[in-house]
């Protein structure tokens, strides 16, 4: 069994596998109840197989579904007593064999016993055969984080003990936790009074406590389905509970929340200038900016911007380096009624023309300076650094909303990776959705401070702008 490339278990784990591998571990352990003991016997007897068989193939079943591998290795330890004189010999004669199975997903669990017990006959012929020798002779690649030729083990205590009588001293049989593992992963079943003890020895170098209570689990819930059915498919048999089903389909799913979905961007912004006017919104540098002075410097742009002709929904290109010009160009693109794209000024100069022509961009708001790098050709463009704009007798109030929720806030284009850049529409309602989602799993205080450190062009920048904004959380520009 052992021909061809030979599979290596790709389990998922908690942590990164360390470089050096090392023998910290510990242990989870747990009882199958009594009606399992009957079933499992029941079962080995009508389909001539062993204890050992069955836990072994719940075993394989569990590690398949986990790896999404239908090839596996798994060792396990034999007596190495073959013969009568190994027997009454003293010492130790254990031996390490290596099992190979292969799972199935379209076949019954009651063939994938069959297929096992198969292969455990084959293989136990060989046991006496030293595991170090077929290391040796397999020639394998050497990891030093890693086992060679298998980094799980499965045990059966078939001559387990559970209680001893010296007169007046009474013993049991007890595994005890060294808080080490040799394997990644090995699982222990001994069969007890009336009941199976089981045990996950594990490496706490790859897999946390909860990761391991889990497995467990979700072999307990294997073993339970199987013996309900045996002629359920490998496909078919189900790792998690009904409650935990339930959690993951529902519970976990549970995404119905109360929010003003019908508000744009502006007029959340503009409840939160009513509501804190004199509290800090915006810190970029030695600058500081009152929601009413950002709201203000935001509506005297928005006014500008419709005197060139922006009408709802045109588009606008905010290309500008980090500063509160960029937040308060966002503002009032938003309170003019248009979309915006935003354009990180370190693009190369083809993918910012690409985008501006692609979009079909009536403005671009920008400055001077970056004036040199880009040509705009016929685009009508907007010194965001003029205080000319912002001192001018134009109108400081509010712009009456003129969008719905359902209307572009911006657009933002993909990498380019498989082709040309894409544009991607995101609405007012998306944001608004998602702050919103966001508020509800983080716990924010109005006393708090972000540092907004991401690009415009990043998607993730609405998190570090508008809705500190929305929220009353002080925006801090970090260059």
């Amino acid at each position: 069994n052992l021909t061809g490339e030979l599979p290596v278990l790709n389990m998922p784990t908690s942590f990164v596998r360390p470089n050096i591998k090392t023998y910290n571990g510990d242990k989870f352990s747990f009882n199958l109840d009594e009606d399992v003991f009957r079933k499992v016997n029941e079962i080995c007897k009508i389909q001539g197989i062993t204890p050992f068989m069955f836990f072994l193939s719940a075993y394989c079943v569990l590690l398949s579904k986990y790896t999404s591998q239908n090839d596996l290795i798994i060792g396990t330890p034999v007596v190495g007593r073959s013969t009568l004189n190994q027997y009454k010999a003293l010492g130790v004669f254990v031996n390490l064999l290596p099992i190979r199975t292969f799972v199935d997903s379209s076949i019954t669990f009651c063939d994938l016993l069959q297929n096992i017990k198969k292969t455990c006959l084959k293989d136990f012929q060989y046991q006496d055969y030293p595991y170090d020798e077929l290391v040796s002779k397999l020639n394998l690649n050497r990891n030093t984080n890693e086992n060679p030729l298998f980094n799980t083990m499965f045990i059966y205590q078939n001559d387990s003990i559970p209680h001893l009588d010296f007169e007046n001293v009474k013993a049991e049989y007890y595994i005890a936790n060294t808080r080490t593992s040799k394997y990644d992963l090995s699982l222990e079943v001994s069969p007890n009074i009336n009941k199976f003890n089981l045990s996950f020895e594990y490496s706490d170098s790859l897999f946390s406590k909860s990761f391991i209570y889990e497995l467990a689990m979700h072999y307990s819930n294997i073993i339970n389905s199987v013996l309900d059915n045996m002629d359920t498919k490998i496909l078919d048999i189900p790792l998690i509970s009904g409650e935990e089903e339930n959690n993951i389909l529902y519970k976990f799913n549970n995404t119905n929340l109360d929010y003003k979905n019908s508000k744009t961007i502006p007029e959340l912004f503009q409840e939160q200038v009513l509501k804190t006017p004199d509290s800090i919104a915006v810190v970029f540098k030695n600058k500081e900016f009152t929601y009413k002075e950002l709201n203000i410097k935001s509506n005297n742009l928005a006014h500008y911007i419709k005197n060139k002709g922006i009408k709802r929904n045109d588009i606008v290109g905010i290309m500008v380096n980090r500063s509160a010009e960029m937040l308060i160009a966002i503002l009032a693109v938003l309170k003019a009624g248009a979309t915006y794209i935003p354009i990180d000024p370190d693009y190369p100069t083809d993918r910012i023309k690409y985008m501006l022509d692609n979009s079909n961009a009536k403005l671009i708001l920008t400055s001077k300076k970056l004036l040199s790098s880009v040509n705009f050709e016929n685009k009508i463009y907007i010194d965001l650094i003029n205080n000319d704009i912002y001192n001018s007798n134009l109108p400081s109030d509010n712009i009456k909303t003129i969008n719905e929720p359902q209307d572009l806030a911006y657009i933002i284009y993909t990498s380019g990776s498989t082709g040309l850049p894409k544009g991607v529409g995101i609405t007012h309602k998306n944001i608004v959705n998602l702050i919103a989602g966001v508020n509800n799993i983080i716990d924010f205080s109005n006393s708090k401070t972000i540092v907004s450190i991401t690009t415009i062009s990043f998607d993730i920048f609405i998190i570090e702008s508008l809705l500190p904004l929305i929220n009353r959380y002080e925006d801090n520009y970090s260059l």
